[in-house]
């Protein structure tokens, strides 16, 4: 029995708050036709947008086209509904802005833990209704705006202090000249060059991490809409339900979490071309009602517009204050050199110049310190909100299972990893990593709970801390 096809219909509408003008030219630009013949497709008759489609490209298709504000149906193809075909694309053709593959045919579907493989339906009839938005109280604002202000004043007060030792050391060039000759030769040349040497090395160390090379970021894999398109069916109905902006794309890893963040860094920062990266092992340690739950929480980071943004600076700021502070390079290693090798009068102004960059890594660390400390705040305020979506998605009870989840998949991921380091001695690999810290989550004692939920209910939030206790 040939499989059933099917067909994505659209009748005139489009989705609530969208402006039908921009609906249409975003419509011009997807099918690159003329407004006549776009016309035409909102004339409130039935018009068949794509035909031959499987049901998991259709419900692509579907979401795809929602997410240009356009409300369309999918019908089977059987259906005796008449329907005008406007903008014919052959089936095997990959949909607007998607990864262009060539879809395999068959049904792929959601294996999560204790769970049967989801299927569309199964997605469409769980996911009903929206989660309504919180409104923020004042102060979570109003404390958002000044970590933000905070963030952005540390790295220019920084810049300030490298500005005013240059001056100093200009200054010094320009209206000491004269201790050459008035304190003496010998001495007055090194009274008059040592600080000139100490304060262009210290300038240098100062500016070097300004212009430091990003720390490399873990690889992830890039899902295939056309090869995963249940579950990227499952991830557009928890956006929508969540009220939050859809991922551009979605990666994969080997960590024991999930993260939203913008795609392009800095150039996607002031619009919405965000990028969701989920760890495999929660898709191999959750059930899926946990899974939803953990997805809505990282969409309710999507969901806080410019309250992302501002994380978005912290985490860099923040960042660039650790490298600066803890990592060494080069440069290090050939001044440390350099002053244990000379002697004499060369032997002490090198080590003038090391205790000078050493007294402005300690001034780093008081900055990256305060910078911690007030972001932290701020992000424990991110984290409650977007717990609230979580907890309304999975449920109360379901939230707290999966905190605990999460707990033994973080022990069980450490044991994994212990185990690898076995299995290299023994010239042996494992075939499936997240699988492996699944089954190490459920070998471990049930002991193990208890314990983990009596240190959180001691633990109490701390200064430093970027999650609520």
């Amino acid at each position: 029995m040939p499989a059933p096809t099917f067909r994505l219909v659209f009748q005139g509408k489009i989705a609530p708050e969208q402006d039908l003008a921009e609906v249409k030219g975003r419509l011009q630009k997807l099918f690159k036709k003329d407004a006549a013949t776009i016309e035409k497709m909102f004339s409130g008759k039935k018009v068949a947008l794509k035909q031959g489609l499987n049901e998991a490209q259709a419900s692509l298709y579907k979401d795809k086209m929602l997410s240009v504000g356009v409300l369309c149906e999918v019908e089977s193809q059987s259906s005796k509904s008449k329907a005008t075909v406007v903008a014919p694309v052959k089936a095997t053709q990959s949909p607007p802005g998607a990864v262009n593959s060539k879809p395999t045919g068959t049904q792929t579907s959601i294996t999560t833990e204790s769970s049967k493989p989801l299927k569309l339906a199964d997605i469409d009839k769980a996911f009903t209704g929206t989660i309504p938005r919180v409104d923020l109280p004042a102060t979570y604002k109003a404390g958002v705006v000044a970590v933000g202000i905070t963030m952005v004043l540390l790295p220019l007060i920084y810049i300030g202090m490298i500005a005013m030792l240059g001056y100093g050391v200009l200054s010094h060039v320009v209206a000491n000249a004269g201790w050459m000759q008035s304190l003496g030769y010998k001495f007055g040349v090194v009274a008059y060059i040592t600080p000139i040497i100490v304060g262009v090395t210290i300038i240098m160390f100062m500016i070097k991490p300004l212009f430091a090379r990003p720390v490399v970021a873990a690889k992830t894999i890039v899902l295939d809409p056309l090869k995963e398109p249940i579950f990227f069916h499952f991830v557009n109905k928890i956006a929508l339900t969540v009220g939050a902006p859809r991922p551009k794309q979605i990666e994969i890893d080997c960590e024991v979490n999930a993260s939203a963040s913008f795609r392009k860094g800095i150039f996607s920062f002031f619009g919405n071309d965000l990028v969701l990266t989920i760890g495999l092992p929660l898709l191999a340690g959750f059930n899926s009602r946990q899974l939803a739950g953990v997805l809505a929480h990282e969409f309710g980071h999507f969901s806080q517009g410019v309250g992302m943004r501002f994380h978005y600076l912290t985490y860099k700021v923040n960042s660039w204050f650790f490298n600066a502070v803890y990592l060494r390079d080069s440069w290090d290693a050939k001044l440390d050199d350099a002053a244990e090798e000379a002697d004499g009068w060369v032997s002490i102004i090198l080590n003038f110049a090391r205790g000078g960059v050493w007294l402005t890594r300690k001034v780093l660390y008081a900055f990256m310190t305060a910078g911690h400390a007030v972001s932290s705040y701020m992000l424990r305020q991110m984290e409650f909100d977007a717990d609230r979506y979580e907890a309304q998605m999975a449920g109360s009870q379901q939230f707290k299972d999966t905190t605990l989840r999460l707990q033994r998949l973080g022990v069980a991921f450490q044991v994994s990893h212990d185990q690898l380091a076995q299995a290299w001695e023994d010239k042996k690999l494992v075939d499936n990593l997240p699988r492996l810290i699944a089954h190490n989550a459920q070998q471990l004692p049930e002991e193990l709970d208890h314990a983990i939920l009596s240190q959180m209910r001691e633990t109490r939030t701390q200064v430093y801390d970027s999650h609520p206790s």
